[in-house]
């Protein structure tokens, strides 16, 4: 990937094989959407080198992987979507006290994990700050939005989340 664009949006086409592991230092992708296809293997950890993503939607795949703490070091990270995939082993970043600062979506759902989610996924207050039900990215070329319905919790000090049972 010599140049690359802010967003690639290639979800829904039906897509097969492995993600390829392509992507170089100098990344310009903010949103990577590749949900809804048939793609097999791991995240390639290449995206690394996308420092300015904001968005990794990779749903209802193939995929087959640990966590990706690799990608730990993507500080831009908003929304990060690895439901319905075959994703397992523990949920957890060993060394790391907080991941992804300004994380406000992470779905997990429908893959094969095990152990508890850490305090180090929670989202922090500064990613909770905007202060709104919605989250909004955009660019020019698409508009990515997410509304938290029924959420009457007003302004959270502290949020502690103490179980969650998929069972």
């Amino acid at each position: 990937m010599a140049s690359t664009p802010g967003v690639l949006d290639l979800s829904g086409n039906n897509i097969g094989g492995n993600v390829p592991n392509e992507f170089r230092k100098g990344c310009r992708l903010e949103m990577l959407d590749l949900c809804r296809n048939f793609l097999q293997g791991q995240i390639p950890r290449s995206l690394v080198n996308c420092k300015n993503l904001k968005l990794l939607d990779l749903e209802n795949n193939q995929l087959k992987d640990t966590f990706p703490c690799e990608l730990s070091a993507l500080s831009q990270l908003q929304v990060l979507v690895l439901k319905s995939n075959k994703f397992g082993g523990r949920i957890a970043c060993p060394g790391e006290d907080s991941i992804w600062p300004l994380l406000q979506i992470l779905n997990l759902a429908s893959n094969r994990f095990s152990g508890e989610i850490t305090s180090q996924f929670i989202p922090t207050r500064r990613s909770m700050m905007a202060g709104t039900k919605e989250m909004q990215l955009e660019t020019d070329e698409l508009k990515y939005s997410s509304t938290l319905a029924g959420l009457g919790i007003g302004n959270v000090a502290d949020l502690t989340l103490t179980k969650i049972n998929y069972a």
